[in-house]
């Protein structure tokens, strides 16, 4: 990285803007800022560290002690730093937070902080980000330096640096190990030593119980060392042995290569154990089956002997359920039976009614045409009483005499139209009845016929019953679908009625966040003399999600109710 030129506005002691080009030196290679105390030597870095990061070491991170004390209420506060990292040239442009007349009314108002990061590209700056936090992430990437790691190496602090021009041998280690963050280290020292100190522990421990080990190994290959050198041969035990007695160790290998005979032997011992075992166990399952199979023998048998024990009961249940085969067979035909009788006293009812009927008239012995006769006489008697009715009435004879006259015109006419009706229903009446006492003759002779019509009758009856319960059901779903519609209807004006007036809102929505000098999203004026003012309770996006969720329920209700009536349409 390397800085080319800074330009300085309304910061430290500069009121009017400075511009400091170091592209000017760099032919000279090392140069000096020189010149008085208080004449704005450091003022520069700390620009150089603002542009950068945002604040400057000596101010402590206060934006407001960065502004020039000279500053007018008009005057802005501002640095531009161009500077070069790889082969790329940067501009970051900045201002702090301060204070500002109002564009309207008295007082003051308070003009945020901003940040501008710009690239070169072809004679031209083209913006990379907006904003101290995008900013900043981006100078972090580009540099490569946190703003604590660029004060520790690239811009020593002035109050830091003369600290340590005046502190002594002691001092001045800890002032270099807090400019060059070298706390790691020590953290990195101490704990190897925590390390290093652990590690001898168990170095230690280790040692122990090696120690402690060689020690049972000498008493386990006690016999072995003893009758190798001659040590103990007057008692025949094992006496202990220390391993530093011995020598370098060789007493252990001879006694292992004894013990790994040993172990040979049990071995083999182990090897001809585990055949005799394996023999064993194919013995044992061997008699383990054949005990299996002499249980199932022995279940067997017994169950053999209930079952022969229980033979009459199930020949007796047998010859009961032969019986009771041969009683289903007629049964049909007993129950058609029964119901040919019925339906036989009912007919004969119906042409004993037919003939009482025919009797009441005169005409028990006539047939047919001889009633058509009858009710032809009878109109005829009917149109003469008609016409002496009207000639009554034309001479105008008494009152009592015409409503005698019509009096009997009137029973006249209902006894002929009782006679008429009878005239046509008994022919039919009289064929129906032959019909039914021929055919519930031949449902006698026929038991399945008979079985037949009554499955018929009981289904016509069933089915009636079951229409009118359709009908019911019919209506009660038409009912509901139109219930369901209305309130369809109801929740689609209610969503309706939400988003007009979240229309109607947005204007005081985008007001709330209005601020003095900020420019309107909408508009772009920076000015606001009157703005908009919620006028009813606002809307907010759950209000119309909620409204919406009703809707979706009531359409779906609405559609179950119609495809509802479209099955019970169907079925009735």
């Amino acid at each position: 990285m390397k800085i080319e030129r800074v330009a300085i506005a309304g910061f430290g002691p500069y009121k009017h803007t400075q511009i400091v080009d170091f592209d000017e030196y760099a032919g000279e290679g090392i140069f000096l800022i020189g010149g008085k105390t208080g004449a704005g030597k450091s003022s520069i870095l700390d620009a150089i560290c603002f542009a950068l990061y945002g604040s400057a070491p000596r101010y402590d991170g206060t934006e407001a002690r960065l502004r020039s004390d000279h500053c007018g209420p008009d005057d802005e506060t501002r640095v531009v730093l161009e500077f070069t990292a790889g082969d790329e040239r940067y501009r970051v442009e900045r201002t702090p937070e301060f204070q500002r007349p109002k564009k309207r009314g008295d007082g003051m108002t308070t003009a945020p902080a901003s940040a501008r990061l710009a690239i070169r590209r072809d004679e031209t700056w083209e913006g990379l980000a907006e904003g101290a936090r995008d900013v900043g992430l981006s100078i972090g990437t580009i540099v490569g330096l946190t703003k604590e790691q660029f004060l520790q190496v690239i811009l020593l602090a002035q109050n830091r640096f003369q600290e340590f021009l005046l502190a002594n041998s002691e001092n001045r280690g800890k002032v270099l190990r807090s400019l060059f963050g070298t706390k790691r280290f020590e953290e990195y020292e101490q704990a190897l030593a925590v390390r290093l100190k652990a590690l001898g522990a168990d170095v230690e421990r280790s040692r122990v119980a090696l120690g402690e080990i060689e020690a049972q190994a000498a008493l386990a290959l006690g016999d072995q060392v003893s009758g190798d050198d001659g040590v103990g041969a007057t008692t025949g035990e094992a006496a202990p042995v220390h391993p530093r007695a011995i020598g370098d160790g060789s007493w252990i290998e001879s006694g292992l290569v004894a013990r790994q005979a040993e172990l040979d032997g049990a071995a083999v011992e182990a090897r001809d154990a585990e055949a005799r075992f394996a023999e064993s166990s194919k013995r044992h399952d061997v008699a383990t089956a054949t005990r299996r199979e002499q249980q199932r023998r022995d279940a067997a048998a017994a169950r053999l002997a209930v079952l022969e024990a229980e033979v009459e009961a199930i020949d007796a249940a047998r010859d009961e359920l032969a019986r009771a085969g041969r009683a289903a067979a007629v049964q049909p035909f007993v129950a058609a039976a029964a119901a040919a009788t019925l339906a036989f006293d009912d007919a004969r009812e119906t042409a004993g009614a037919a003939a009482n009927a025919a009797a009441a008239f005169g005409l028990a012995e006539a047939g047919a045409e001889r009633l058509a006769e009858v009710a032809a006489e009878r109109f005829e008697q009917l149109g003469a009483l008609r016409a002496g009715a009207e000639a009554e009435a034309v001479l105008g004879q008494s009152g009592a005499a015409v409503e005698t006259a019509r009096l009997l015109v009137v029973d006249a006419e209902t006894a002929i139209g009782s006679v008429d009706a009878r005239h046509r229903e008994l022919p039919s009446l009289i064929d129906a009845a032959a019909a039914e006492l021929a055919r519930q003759t031949g449902l006698a002779a026929g038991g399945a016929g008979a079985e037949t019509e009554l499955t018929r009758a009981r289904t016509a009856r069933a089915a009636a019953a079951a229409a009118g319960t359709l009908q019911a059901e019919l209506d009660a779903a038409e009912a509901a679908e139109l219930q369901r519609g209305r309130e369809r209807t109801a929740a689609s004006a209610a969503l309706d009625d939400l988003r007009d007036r979240r229309l109607r809102g947005y204007a005081a929505e985008l007001a709330v966040e209005l601020r003095d000098g900020d420019a309107c999203a909408v508009c772009g004026a920076t000015e606001h003399p009157r703005p908009a003012a919620h006028t009813e309770e606002p809307v907010t996006a759950d209000d119309l999600d909620a409204a919406q969720g009703g809707l979706d329920r009531a359409e779906a209700a609405a559609r179950a109710a119609s495809e509802r009536v479209g099955v019970l349409r169907t079925d009735v």
